[in-house]
């Protein structure tokens, strides 16, 4: 080390002090005492450039020296002046010592003044002691400089924020260079040198034989070490959260960007709900492509080149072309939901209750015997050789002798259940895959199966995740769980009598899938003409519509389906799908050459993901009795052809009759549940077969797969609460969103009123509505088509009942249409129009 290094660490650290520079220290130090003692008994009266006349004597306690300090130095840097006492005081402490200055002066005077300017922004804060008479300096708490530098130079050009930025970094800089850059670096190295020492001591073994401090050093060095490394876990832990939150940020953005094209496409497509004939709708859309693809060879063939200043005129005639392309095929109405829906939770249904078997053991064998007696009285030998017992019925499996016939076991029907004491037996001849008969006893003590015995099954989660569709259904005679995918049906025929648990048993099902479809996955459209069953699923988010209970909006409702049945397959077909499935899992990344879009459908937006639709009526007969010749076409036409796009219905009667559940509905339901019913033609009806008559209500069904197998079942039970809380969960994340589209087309239908003069359509007031004259129109066109102008025909053309028919051929009599009644003779054709056009001499009717 040069001699020139050793004398600057003399001169900086151990220079003995000065014999000046102890002189020059005690007047320091003494000033600082009187400065500090005057500030703390400064008082604004004592000066006379403040208050005339002052205080005499001044009452501050170093007299008129010190209230004059003390009010310069208020005067420059406000609150800020009760540093000085203190810097003197550390100055002074310095020069006694022997250290020298140098900048540390300039570094505090810079803080301090940093520090005023800091404090000229809580003027509010000290409002009340500046304005107090002792101090006398409202409104700057900053003193003179704070009031310069911060009201009047750096605040108009830089800001608030950036003065008070540019101020903080001053004061921390000052602060740093005060203690030294280079010391505060040394002592950090001096601390990871005496923990580096410490370890080493530790690990050669000798921390016994040192200080009992070094070791409770190492323990705060470990502490410190796994805070250390606990704080970086925490923030890869948070660096990761940030990075879902902004991946699932980009994904509702998709989303909104995607529902928000896909809207825009929808305002340009035809939505076409009304009563038009399909097929007319399709030729429309169909003539409506050609003549777009005709004019876009047109544009081929002369093709244009536009110069720079042509383009944005072209860009502007845009929207006019989409506006003329509206027959091209329009998207699904059914967007990617901007929510999130989670599933419930099992625990909102009631815990199911033990089955227990056991109990019914000397019943069972009792009851073995008497088969087995009964029939022997008769000359049948039989054997009962098993037993499968559930939560209501118990079926024993008979072995018959040989020689003995099948079908002689049926005849004794009757005798067996009056020896058994049952209210109803029913007899299998034979058992589905079995060497034996069976005969079904209910169980003396029956027990309740609830929903929550069969989603807890095995058999429940593996259906939701095979199933489209889930339904949960209940529990077969051997206590294992039934469920079925209602999308392979694909539509179910639910029948029974009042009381047999028909819409207990709708609600299960709904249960189910609210249980395992959120509302991304699946919509609903509840049809209840008896106003009180689904009341219950009211703002359910999986609804298209609120709970529909007019039959002729039930009406409207079948028609969208079937515009949508159709729109859905105009989409797989250009997309090159078959089914919904197949759509949902295609590629999207190929979706431009999957469409093999042309320039008429860039507006279009087709919808990642369509969700199933689910058409649930609660009573078919009220709406097959009120407009039979406007719901039954309708089904027929969306159960020949929905299956593929995802929309399946449910149909539910408590008047199982063949003009209820017509021939062409029968052909299309393959899925069918028989509950109890009256009497054994219904159950021909339902199921192609008897045996429903037997069975014993209250959820006791059989479950005809479309396979063609027959299971019995015992339906599950469901509370009112239990569905309130599937619904409140769904509820509690999201209001529904209804299709607008459908809300404005069903609201435009007007109820049919028992005073209506032609039984619908009539408003409340008397006047004619728009179906009134349609309908008068159609019956017109049928006399003209016809030139018949009589009851009967009308009658028999649209399909009407006589004194409907009537009524409106009055209404054409008044109209001036038709002459009045001739006897048995038709009636005059007087005009050909509504609008009072008469016919001439040679038209042709």
């Amino acid at each position: 080390m040069t001699e020139k290094t050793k004398r600057e660490q003399v001169s900086d650290v151990e220079r003995p002090p000065h014999v000046a520079w102890r002189v020059v220290s005690v007047p320091v130090l003494a000033y600082a005492l009187v400065a500090f003692l005057g500030m703390v008994s400064y008082n604004a009266a004592d000066v006379p450039m403040l208050v005339a006349p002052a205080n005499s004597p001044p009452t501050n306690w170093m007299g008129a020296f010190g209230s004059l300090n003390s009010y310069l130095f208020f005067s420059l840097l406000g609150l800020c002046a009760y540093l000085i006492p203190l810097f003197f005081l550390f100055f002074g402490g310095l020069m006694a010592s022997g250290h020298r200055l140098r900048y540390k002066v300039l570094w505090m005077l810079i803080a301090t003044i940093s520090c005023s300017v800091l404090l000229q922004f809580a003027n509010g804060t000290f409002l009340s002691l500046l304005e107090s008479p002792r101090f006398n300096l409202a409104p700057n708490s900053g003193g003179g400089i704070g009031f310069l530098l911060n009201d009047k130079l750096f605040t108009p050009w830089l800001g608030k924020a950036g003065c008070m930025s540019l101020f903080i970094i001053l004061l921390a800089v000052s602060i740093l260079m005060f203690i030294g850059p280079m010391k505060i670096i040394e002592y950090f190295y001096t601390l990871r040198a005496r923990d580096l020492e410490v370890k080493r001591k530790i690990d050669s073994g000798k921390a016994e034989l040192e200080d009992p401090r070094e070791i409770r050093r190492l323990a705060r060095i470990e502490e410190r070490e796994r805070r250390r490394a606990q704080k970086a876990a925490d923030a890869e832990v948070r660096a990761e959260k940030k990075e879902q939150l902004k991946a699932l940020r980009e994904e509702r953005k998709a989303t909104a960007l995607a529902a928000k094209e896909a809207r825009r496409a929808a305002a340009v497509r035809e939505a076409s709900y009304d009563d038009t004939d399909d097929d007319e709708i399709f030729e429309q859309r169909r003539s409506g492509r050609r003549r777009a693809a005709a004019g876009k060879t047109v544009a081929k063939q002369e093709p244009e080149l536009l110069d720079e200043q042509e383009k944005p005129e072209a860009a502007a005639a845009v929207p006019r072309r989409r506006a003329r392309t509206r027959k091209t095929p329009a998207a699904s109405v059914f967007v990617s939901n901007e929510k999130i829906f989670k599933l419930p939770q099992t625990k909102l249904l009631r815990p199911p209750q033990p089955l227990a078997h056991e109990d019914n053991m000397s019943e069972i064998n009792q009851n073995s015997d008497i088969i087995e007696g009964t029939l022997a009285d008769f000359g049948i030998n039989v054997e009962v050789t098993g037993v499968v017992s559930g939560p209501v019925i118990t079926c024993y499996e008979i072995k018959l002798a040989a020689g003995v016939r099948v079908g002689t076991i049926t005849k004794f029907s009757s005798d067996l259940q009056m020896a058994l004491k049952a209210r109803s037996i029913r007899i299998l001849s034979p058992i589905p895959g079995k060497s034996v008969m069976g005969i079904e006893i209910p169980n003396a003590n029956r027990a309740s199966v609830s929903v929550r015995s069969v989603s807890d099954s095995a058999e429940w989660k593996t259906a939701t995740e095979k199933f489209a569709l889930p339904m949960l259904l209940g529990l077969d005679v051997g206590g294992k769980p039934v469920v079925a995918d209602l999308a392979k049906m694909p539509h179910l025929l639910l029948a029974g009598t009042t009381g047999s648990g028909k819409s207990v048993c709708m609600n299960s099902i709904i249960a189910g899938l609210m249980l395992s479809r959120t509302p991304d996955d699946l919509r609903i459209i509840l049809v209840d003409p008896k106003m009180v069953e689904f009341s219950c699923y009211a703002d359910l988010p999986h609804l298209v519509v609120p709970v529909i209970t007019a039959p002729q909006k039930a009406a409207g409702a079948l028609q969208w389906a079937i515009v949508e049945m159709k729109t859905r397959l105009e989409m797989f077909k250009r997309t090159g799908v078959r089914n919904i499935a197949s759509y949902n899992n295609r590629e999207r990344a190929k979706q431009g050459v999957l469409f093999d879009a042309d320039d008429d459908d860039e507006a279009i937006t087709y919808p990642d993901k369509l969700p199933y639709i689910v058409i649930m009526v609660d009573e078919m007969s009220d709406l097959m009795m009120s407009a039979q010749s406007e719901i039954e076409p309708r089904i027929v036409s969306l159960a020949q052809l929905s299956r593929a796009v995802g929309i399946h219905m449910v149909l539910a009667t408590q008047r199982p009759s063949a003009n209820v559940i017509t021939g062409l509905i029968k052909a299309n339901f393959p899925g069918r549940i028989a509950l109890k019913v009256s009497q054994g033609i219904d159950s021909q009806i339902i199921i192609d077969g008897r045996g429903a008559e037997n069975l014993i209500g209250n959820g006791d069904m059989l479950f005809s797969n479309p396979n063609g197998t027959m299971t019995r079942t015992q339906g599950t039970f469901i509370s009112d609460d239990e569905i309130t809380d599937l619904v409140d969960w769904y509820k509690d994340q999201g209001e529904p969103t209804y299709i607008k589209e459908v809300m404005e087309r069903l609201d435009k239908i007007v109820i049919k009123s028992p005073t209506d003069e032609f039984g619908e359509g009539e408003g409340q007031d008397g006047e004619e509505t728009d179906q009134d004259a349609e309908l008068l129109r159609k019956a017109l066109e049928c006399i003209v088509t016809t030139r018949r102008a009589s009851t009967s025909s009308i009658q028999r053309q649209l399909r009407l009942g006589y004194n409907r028919a009537a009524r409106i051929m009055d209404e054409l009599e008044r109209l001036g249409c038709v002459g009045p009644a001739n006897g048995s003779s038709p009636r005059e054709i007087l005009r050909t129009t509504l609008d009072g056009s008469m016919p001439d001499d040679d038209d042709e009717f």
